[in-house]
């Protein structure tokens, strides 16, 4: 003690304390308590190291771990204060991270602190494990009644009596201080136990503590000995009972919902006792039922006692508007201000994890994915051990397309702590990732290999149905309705397998069969927004719009006001296509807008056409979902984009000047525009046909193999050329398209032409069937015929059209393979020609070397087999100027490059053939009533000679297209084609307006226009 007085008296550290005396001084301390302080401080300097840095840290941090503890003005009670609450920060305390203590010496107490929590996180869990049999069983199940009602009362009795010990029992002080401890430590347990146990217990230890009071108060509070005195004290005694009586009675009238006769009670119970705790939790605990409004004006007009008695209710009240306000804004797409709620609920209940889950999917939605995984980072170094976190840690890795880590951060808790949650996702992620490497080796035509892995997987409802759908899509309804009975085998009330089974009655046109099973479906049971989707597909499919409408009308703004899923997606993307089918493409375009964030495309919905369309390109990541809405939107904008076309084609072929030596030049203005669910056109080609100059003797006159001049020869006209303008109109969407029109109005023949098609598929293989009316265009005389000289007959003739129809077949899934074939067959006919007929074959093969969403190289084989009836590729009078030949057979390997870029598309290729054809021997005037009678018998003895030939010929193509806008493109194309005795070659310039703009994929390849004549 000497030693200790010695060292107080040093001249430091006696300095050091009168410092601190004065100090404690100056900020109001009372001198007792300042000379109390300085002791406090003395014992603390003496048991720890406040010098040393890792104390000076807890020292700066004062403020934010005692707040209610003023360090410069000590009060005589401080040292328990700071006892109570390192005890709560070490227990109870969910404090930030940056809060808890960093130095040596604590890490036992952390390992302590962590250690309690962990286990008070599990024992919910091992409660409900422990407790399982009791919900399988009755344990007293097997006696009789009379032996039931006499345990049951045994059990009452013993429990009445240890109440009335436990109510009547006078404890001393120490006694009465660990009676408190005990029920403080059971209520903290039974806090976190699952169930309604808990809830009873509560009111069970409730119950305890007033009953003691109470019997405290009639037996120890009054004094019979002195009649005023007891007279007095029962008078408060029955007052302060009658009180409590009234809240008892506002307790009961709460729980059976008597919701006027509770606050009548409560409000009386205020009046009597204006303190009552309770009463004022019942009255906000009533109102915040009724609504929050006047939860938070009672709130409002309580005195700051009163309110600090309720001041959880009131945090949870602010946490209910705030969560409220962020779900408003995350329906609207407006997660970064949503993020911002959520911090400040955070702040309001720090460590919560769902607040803490819907912060971090805020914040990934608005694009802050690095804040968003720092927050739940930070969550489970928080709570490491904790069920609940684990679980919404893998929920918030899963919904961000992260299935893998999900799945590896669930295994971070013991498979024994798992609960029901934790499990069912687990099996979920695992299922997950089975049926992604399925659809990989599907999507990559290895179906049969998909299945196989499928069927090796335990068995389950989820990949039974997918077996069903994937049976389904390729047509095998047999096999699909086998899947779907086998899965209501086992549970009857399954409402996929049941949709699957109407959609198979649907697609086998079974509709009475589809409507019966459609009204039987459990409405109870359609609850996902998945099934009613399926459900309002079945409707429009069997005809019932309206009762789609109204399901897609209420299932849409659920599928919106949720996170991104591929749930929510399917829903809107549907939506958006029955909106477009219903006649509503602005409003499905601005549903295919919600389906993009939906699909998690964009974190934000697109606000310009601009962005719209560049979300619209393809991503080599996407699933097929995310492939879906973005081509489904694609495709409609384009539909309802009105676009303008404005080209030029020139394409020639050598010949003999007057008849085959062609020079055309085609200018075509197009129009298309949105009519319906698809796109109608306007369309008109200025067209100039140049065959060149006669050659003539010196009496200008020729005899060329054209009109009658090898019966008598010509004079006048040796320029052979003409000019006309072609109109026409027509309109097409997925299945039809039709058009009709003109050829070029001003040439010698004039004719209306034009065609009709329709196009569908049988599984894999499509098909189109069309009919046709369409004009030869090789040659001037076929096009658009010709007049023979005027010194001789000077009769129009050509004017060749061809009338009949065919059919188109392909076969491509995607693959690396692909097959096409046409069949056609056409009956000619021109002015003053001889009628003709033929049937074309075509058919070809290709491989693709690279097959990428943005670049194709493909090689192949083609085959052609033509038969015409005649031969009348002669230009003289009565002959159609056009190749037909009566046997032909070709073999070509052709070889394509196609690829785009943001702005560029272009296509490369070639062709190497080889060719065979015959040609007999014709008459060169096939129609003699043309011929004058002098010169028919001449006539008669004139033929074309017939021949075969073969040879080798070749191919080259360049086409390109550049955005130079989004309104603007440009392009240009050059086609060389040489072959024996032909050799047309192609030069075309193009223009093209878009009204909306498009910053969506380049065509590939690009899409010029094609003159009229040619289609």
């Amino acid at each position: 003690m000497s030693a200790l007085s010695r060292w107080l008296l040093i001249p430091p550290v006696s300095a050091r304390l009168s410092e601190r005396y004065q100090g404690y001084r100056r900020h109001g301390a009372s001198p007792f308590s300042a000379a109390l302080g300085c002791l406090w401080t003395i014992l603390a300097w003496i048991v720890f190291p406040l010098e040393h840095p890792r104390w000076q840290r807890i020292r700066d941090g004062h403020k934010a771990l005692y707040p209610h503890i003023n360090a410069a003005r000590p009060r005589p009670l401080d040292p328990a204060r700071y006892l109570i609450q390192t005890l709560w920060l070490v227990m109870i305390s969910s404090a930030k991270e940056r809060h808890e203590p960093r130095w040596r010496s604590f890490a036992r107490l952390k390992d302590v602190r962590g250690r309690y929590h962990q286990w008070m996180d599990t024992l919910p869990e091992r409660v409900r494990q422990k407790t399982t049999h009791l919900e399988k069983e009755k344990e007293l199940g097997h006696l009789s009644n009379g032996a039931r009602r006499f345990i049951l009362g045994v059990i009452v009795t013993f429990s009445l009596i240890l109440a009335l010990i436990c109510i009547t029992q006078p404890f001393n002080p120490l006694s009465q201080f660990i009676f408190l401890l005990l029920l403080w430590g059971v209520a903290l347990l039974v806090r976190r136990m699952p169930g309604r146990f808990s809830a009873l217990m509560l009111i069970v230890l409730s119950l305890t503590v007033s009953c003691r009071y109470i019997w405290w108060r009639y037996t120890s509070t009054l004094n019979w000995d002195d009649p005023v005195s007891l007279v007095c004290g029962l008078i408060l005694l029955f007052a302060e009972t009658y009180a409590w009586i009234v809240l008892g009675l506002g307790d009961v009238a709460m729980a059976r919902k008597d919701n006027a006769a509770a606050e009548r009670y409560y409000q009386q119970t205020l009046r009597m006792d204006s303190g009552n705790t309770n009463a004022v939790r019942g009255l906000a605990n009533l109102y915040r039922q009724q609504s929050p409004q006047k939860a938070a004006a009672f709130i409002a007009s309580l005195s700051a006692s009163q309110r600090r008695s309720i001041d959880d209710i009131e945090r949870s009240l602010e946490n209910d508007r705030l969560a409220q306000q962020a779900e408003t804004l995350e329906s609207e797409g407006k997660w970064a201000q949503a993020a911002e709620l959520h911090r400040r609920r955070l702040a309001l209940d720090p460590g919560s994890v769902w607040v803490t889950y819907r912060l971090s999917r805020d914040l990934w939605q608005a694009g802050q994915h690095a804040q968003a995984d720092a927050q739940m980072r930070s969550l489970a170094q928080q709570k490491p051990n904790d069920p609940e976190q684990v679980y919404a840690y893998g929920l918030y890795l899963s919904g961000s397309d992260r299935d893998r880590a999900a799945l590896a951060h669930l295994n971070t808790l013991p498979t024994s702590q798992w609960n029901s949650n934790i499990q069912e996702l687990a099996g979920r992620l695992q299922s997950n990732q089975v049926l992604e490497s399925a659809n990989r080796l599907r999507d990559s035509g290895k179906e049969r290999e998909a299945e196989a892995l499928l069927r090796q997987q335990p068995p389950s409802t989820r990949i039974a149905l997918t077996l069903a759908d994937w049976a389904q899509q390729r047509g095998d309804n047999a096999a699909a309705r086998a899947a779907y009975d086998a899965v209501l085998a086992r549970e009857p009330g399954n409402v996929d397998a049941m949709l699957g089974r109407v959609e198979i009655d649907i697609a086998q046109g079974d509709n009475a069969a589809a409507r019966a099973q459609l009204a039987a479906l459990p409405a109870s049971q359609i609850t996902s927004i998945n099934m009613q989707r399926r459900v309002a597909l079945a409707q429009l499919q069997l005809g019932d719009i309206t009762a789609a409408a109204r399901t897609f009308n209420r299932i849409t703004p659920q599928a919106k006001a949720q996170p991104p899923s591929m749930e929510s997606a399917m829903v809107l993307r549907d939506a958006a296509a029955f909106q477009a089918q219903t006649g509503e493409p602005q409003r499905a375009l601005e549903t295919y807008k919600e389906a993009m964030v939906a699909a998690a495309i964009t974190p934000v919905r697109p606000q310009d056409n601009d962005t719209f369309t560049r979300l619209t390109r393809n991503d080599e990541k996407d699933d097929w979902l995310k492939r879906g809405v973005r081509s489904d939107a694609a495709e409609l904008y384009r539909q309802q984009d009105l676009n303008v076309t404005l080209a030029h084609d020139y394409w020639g072929s050598s010949g003999t000047g007057g008849y085959s030596d062609l020079k055309a030049h085609t200018t075509m203005l197009q129009v298309d525009a949105p009519w319906s669910d698809g796109r109608a056109f306007f369309r008109t080609d200025m067209v100039n046909m140049d065959v060149g100059r006669f050659s003539t003797d010196a009496d200008g006159k020729y005899d060329n193999n054209w009109g009658t001049c090898t019966l008598e020869k010509c004079s006048g006209h040796r320029s052979q050329a003409d000019t006309g303008a072609s109109v026409a109109v027509g309109w097409q969407n997925e299945t039809w398209r039709w058009d009709i029109g003109t050829t070029p109005m001003g040439f010698n023949v004039v004719d209306v032409v034009g065609g009709v098609s329709y196009s569908d598929d049988i599984g894999p293989l499509g098909y189109t069937l069309n009919a046709h009316r369409r004009p030869i265009s090789s040659s001037l005389l076929a096009f658009g015929g010709q007049k023979d000289a005027s010194s001789n007959t000077g009769t129009k003739w050509g004017g060749v059209r061809a009338n009949g129809g065919g059919i188109s077949l392909s076969y491509d899934k995607g693959e690396a393979n692909g097959v096409w074939a046409s069949l056609s067959g056409d009956q000619l006919s021109g002015k003053n020609v001889e009628d003709n007929w033929r049937v074309r074959w075509m058919t070809g093969y290709y491989y693709k070397v690279i097959n990428e969403n943005n670049r194709r190289v493909t090689v192949g084989l083609n085959n052609m087999i033509w038969h015409y009836d005649k031969d009348l590729s002669g230009y003289s009078l009565g002959q159609g100027g056009y190749y037909s030949p009566q046997e032909y057979l070709s073999f070509a390997v052709p070889v394509m490059w196609r690829q785009r870029t943001e702005n560029w598309s272009w296509e490369l290729g070639g062709s190497v053939s080889w060719s065979h054809s015959r040609n007999r021997t014709m008459p060169r005037y096939p129609l003699m009533n043309l011929i004058p009678a002098d010169y028919q018998e001449d006539a008669r003895d004139q033929t074309n000679g017939g021949g075969s030939s073969q040879g080798f010929g070749y191919t080259v193509r360049a086409l390109i297209e550049r955005r130079v806008t989004a309104n603007w493109f440009v392009g240009t194309a050059v086609d060389i084609q040489q072959a024996k005795d032909y050799t047309p070659s192609h030069l075309l310039l193009y223009v093209r307006y878009s009204a909306a703009g498009w910053q969506g994929d380049m065509d590939l390849p690009p899409q010029p226009l094609v003159p009229y004549a040619d289609w």
